[in-house]
C-alpha cells in the first residue's frame, strides 16, 4: 500500500503526540541499542515505500534510519547516534527531525523497524559469544 506522507494533516494535538513519541524512540534507541552494539558499528533499515527518481530513474527506499554505536560516520554530525532521511537527501539527527510525516513514517514503521533493530543487537552477542566462548 502505497501512503503519501506528504499529504498528511495533523492536528496540533497530533503534532506534540507525534514528537512525544519520537523522543520515546530515541531514548529507547540511547537505552537498548546503543550500548549494545561496537562504537564503529553503523545499524542501517531502510522502511517505508519503494521511491523511484523522476529524473534518473533510480529506485531507493522512502526513509532511512542509521543508528551509529560512537559518533557518527559522517563529519558533519559528531556524536548524533541516530539520524534518518528522506529518499535520497541527507541524514540528520533524528532529535532534530520536526516534519510531522518523516515521524509519522518512522512511527508507522516502528514495529518492524525495531524487530531488526533487536535482530542485530542479538546478531552482535552472537558474534561476541562465538570469539569469546571459542574451544578447540
Amino acid at each position: 500500500m502505497n501512503i503519501e506522507y506528504n499529504t498528511m494533516r495533523f492536528t496540533e494535538v497530533e503534532k506534540e503526540k507525534l514528537n512525544e513519541n519520537k523522543k520515546k524512540i530515541i531514548a529507547w534507541i540511547m537505552d537498548v541499542v546503543i550500548p549494545n552494539i561496537l562504537p564503529d558499528d553503523c545499524i542501517s533499515i531502510d522502511f517505508g515505500d519503494d521511491y523511484r527518481c523522476p529524473r534518473s530513474g533510480e529506485l531507493t527506499t522512502c526513509y532511512h534510519l542509521d543508528i551509529c554505536g560512537g559518533e557518527s560516520i559522517m563529519s558533519s554530525h559528531k556524536n548524533q547516534h541516530v539520524l534518518i532521511s528522506e529518499k535520497f537527501g541527507n541524514f540528520e539527527p533524528l532529535k532534530d527531525i520536526e516534519n510531522n510525516e518523516t515521524i509519522y513514517a518512522l512511527i508507522e514503521n516502528w514495529t518492524q523497524i525495531k524487530k531488526s533493530l533487536e535482530c542485530a543487537i542479538a546478531k552482535r552477542a552472537d558474534i561476541h559469544n562465538n570469539i569469546t566462548n571459542f574451544e578447540v
